[in-house]
């Protein structure tokens, strides 16, 4: 039995991402090539992709493997880190953390001295109920996240729960639920594949297409 094959044109992939910065004028661009470059081979999308002002993975896994093979560019972690050993090596690799959940702070508290400091940022939950911080709490972590040492709070993020339809006003509701935690100090991003595509209010800060690339 013959194996399924994948042909992927790495021309095209270029294409999707000069697409990108033609709809949000003015946006970075973090190019989300988590699963496995969404099943297409992780190190050779990012190389297709080089031209990205940065690169977001899932895992901690996937951000190392990026650096193992010479990336040495922004790389964000959407789950951000489950562990203290993970944490050290995401802080050594000098990674982007999401912080989404309050156990994370926990671990924070356990952190070694080393001679950098952590990348966060923080993951507020909207609307979209899978990973990120409630409205209600996202506010108190950002201000424990400030009083850390050896800590630098880059920005704050969100992601949309239903962008492709832009007939329901579900994707508007999260915009406002967002907007508190815009801070002029702060980086921002909020809009996926389809809130860029959809939602030109969402192009703020850095953008992150993943699908649509």
């Amino acid at each position: 039995m013959t194996s399924p094959v994948a042909r992927i044109n790495l021309s095209a992939l270029r294409q999707n991402l000069a697409r990108v910065r033609e709809v949000a004028t003015g946006c970075r661009v973090i190019a989300a090539v988590k699963a496995n470059g969404y099943g297409h081979g992780l190190t050779e999308v990012a190389r297709a992709l080089s031209a990205a002002d940065g690169f977001a993975v899932a895992r901690v896994e996937e951000a190392l493997q990026l650096r193992h093979d010479g990336f040495d560019g922004q790389i964000m972690v959407l789950e951000g880190f489950t562990s203290l050993p993970e944490l050290i090596l995401c802080r050594d690799s000098e990674l982007d953390l999401v912080i989404h959940d309050r156990f994370q702070l926990q671990l924070l508290d356990k952190l070694p001295a080393g001679k950098s400091s952590l990348r966060l940022w923080v993951k507020v939950d909207t609307g979209m109920h899978r990973v990120g911080l409630q409205t209600g709490e996202a506010e108190s972590v950002i201000n424990q996240l400030r009083r850390l040492e050896d800590v630098s709070l880059v920005g704050v993020m969100t992601h949309f729960a239903n962008a492709d339809d832009r007939q329901n006003d579900y994707t508007r509701e999260q915009l406002e639920a967002f907007m508190p935690f815009i801070d002029p100090e702060l980086e921002v991003s909020i809009a996926n594949s389809a809130g860029i595509l959809g939602w030109p209010d969402s192009h703020r800060g850095w953008v992150r297409p993943g699908i649509m690339l």
